[in-house]
């Protein structure tokens, strides 16, 4: 269950943001993407994809599969 926007994460939550951006994070290197153009066509700044990247903002719902489809994953 994702927390409210004005609750503290858990640790289980932020656990898996960092887990699962860690993870995107490759995929989007490894194929020599940048975060600002993944931002641009998943529609969220720079700045947003590189916090959900690090774990320390989570994933909207929908976003990962956003994210997947902008660098070729879906």
């Amino acid at each position: 269950m994702e927390s409210m926007s004005n609750e503290v994460p858990t640790l289980k939550e932020i656990t898996n943001n960092a887990r699962i951006g860690k993870r995107l994070r490759e995929l989007r290197m490894s194929k020599g993407l940048k975060m600002k153009w993944v931002g641009n066509q998943i529609g969220i700044s720079e700045s947003h994809v590189s916090l959900m990247e690090r774990g320390l903002r989570s994933w909207p719902p929908g976003m990962e599969s956003r994210y997947l489809k902008a660098i070729g994953e879906l």
